[in-house]
């Protein structure tokens, strides 16, 4: 328990100063994060979030929902959060390749 109450406060205090200095770094552990989340939520999708006859979603498309979370991340810093455009072409783009790899019975 002790390991955790240090390490813990170790990442908060780094967190902190992360938020504090902003800009590229602050991006970079949002991005960091997005893509450690997205591949968590693709991983419990895979193992119980499946109904029984449903197949998991193709590689491709797991591969693509990574790189756009990421992509979002970035473009969000790089254009100062107008990033509407941006989510409705990574949002198509994710439905076209699940439409186009999953496979027709």
């Amino acid at each position: 328990m002790t390991k955790r109450a240090i390490f813990g406060s170790i990442l908060g205090v780094s967190a902190g100063i992360i938020i504090v200095i902003g800009g590229w770094p602050f991006a970079a552990v949002v991005s960091l994060l997005a893509y450690q989340c997205s591949q968590e939520f693709i991983g419990l999708v895979n193992a119980t979030g499946i109904s029984k006859g449903m197949k998991p979603p193709p590689p491709i498309v797991s591969s693509a929902v990574s790189l756009m979370c990421v992509a979002l991340c970035a473009w969000s810093f790089i254009s100062g959060g107008k990033m509407a455009s941006a989510m409705a072409v990574a949002s198509f783009l994710v439905l076209s390749l699940q439409l186009v790899a999953v496979e027709k019975p």
